[in-house]
């Protein structure tokens, strides 16, 4: 059965609390519900971010990764899903920078032409993020995408553009769609 897939995501994927493998592997699995995953950067181990405004004191190691994920669901519409995703897996939601069983985000977001193809040939198609149409996108709540603190996060650089093989010029160019796009909201083109 052809699916079509209009949009191409990096998603960062973390753990840091009970069986984290477990965790990820679940998130994944109802997230694939959405549709395919084209490449995964394997899972490293991370410490606890530092933060200058919350308490991580009681925060464990993290296991992250990133995906490749092309879906047919806007990003406004995968943020809905990866918040049903977490909250059934385990994200505590009533306080920012908690321990959790998972922390799905959107990283980047590029467009394909309408893209039709089985789940099958899912690995074959060039549909990937390096060869998609930069997009940005704002939402509610300081929804950002690409993520606000992408470039904060060495670990996550690394993940994309060493072990996904997505250069570093691709990731700028989806950074400087925003910032265009914003400077001519503003008038300052």
């Amino acid at each position: 059965m052809a699916r079509q897939y209009h949009f191409v995501y990096l998603l960062s994927f973390g753990s840091n609390v009970g069986d984290r493998m477990a965790n990820l592997l679940r998130g994944r699995t109802f997230l694939a519900r959405y549709g395919v995953f084209q490449k995964e950067s394997g899972w490293i181990k991370t410490e606890p971010l530092a933060s200058d405004t919350y308490d991580v004191s009681d925060h464990d190691f993290y296991l992250n990764g990133v995906l490749e994920f092309a879906s047919e669901l806007s990003p406004i519409e995968l943020y809905g899903k990866i918040w049903e995703i977490e909250d059934c897996v385990g994200h505590r939601r009533d306080k920012r920078w908690a321990p959790r069983e998972l922390d799905i985000d959107i990283l980047f977001v590029g467009a394909s032409d309408v893209i039709e193809r089985t789940v099958e040939c899912a690995r074959e198609c060039d549909t990937s993020f390096a060869n998609a149409r930069a997009l940005h996108f704002v939402g509610p709540d300081g929804f950002r995408v690409p993520h606000a603190d992408f470039w904060n996060r060495p670990f996550l650089i690394d993940l994309v553009v060493v072990h996904l093989d997505i250069p570093r010029e691709i990731l700028l160019k989806h950074e400087n769609v925003m910032k265009n796009e914003e400077n001519i909201l503003k008038g300052n083109s």
